[in-house]
């Protein structure tokens, strides 16, 4: 299998996504996720709209093997306006997140890279 990330991959309908993963899988289909990393703003009215579209106009990506995901300290502070526009996404805590994510990943894959990321996330989401 082979992976692809960008970090704020730009996209013509406007903005940026903060993190886009795609994955060719054996068969040579295409699985991708859109990430939109929250750590203290909003959404914004037309961000998500915007990055749908572009996930649906990806090369390879067939509408049902990829996810919408918005990452976010309190999923229950953001927009209830803009996420029920939106019903495609699924809002997620960072913790939530990043604990499920730590289960997938195998020690020896660690780095001081991946440390840093984690302490980040931890300082701008909880101040911790």
């Amino acid at each position: 299998m082979d992976a692809t990330a960008a970090a704020e991959h730009p996209v013509e309908e406007g903005g940026r996504i903060d993190i886009l993963v795609e994955l060719e899988l054996a068969d040579g289909s295409m699985v991708g996720v859109v990430i939109e990393a929250k750590l203290g703003a909003d959404l914004s009215p037309t961000q998500l709209k915007n990055y749908h579209q572009h996930a649906r106009g990806r090369d390879g990506w067939h509408v049902n093997r990829w996810a919408l995901l918005i990452v976010a300290p309190q999923p229950a502070w953001l927009s209830r306006d803009v996420l029920f526009r939106n019903p495609e996404w699924v809002a997620e805590s960072w913790w939530r997140f990043m604990h499920h994510l730590e289960h997938c990943l195998s020690p020896e894959h660690d780095c001081d890279d991946y440390r840093r990321f984690r302490r980040t996330v931890w300082e701008g989401a909880y101040g911790i």
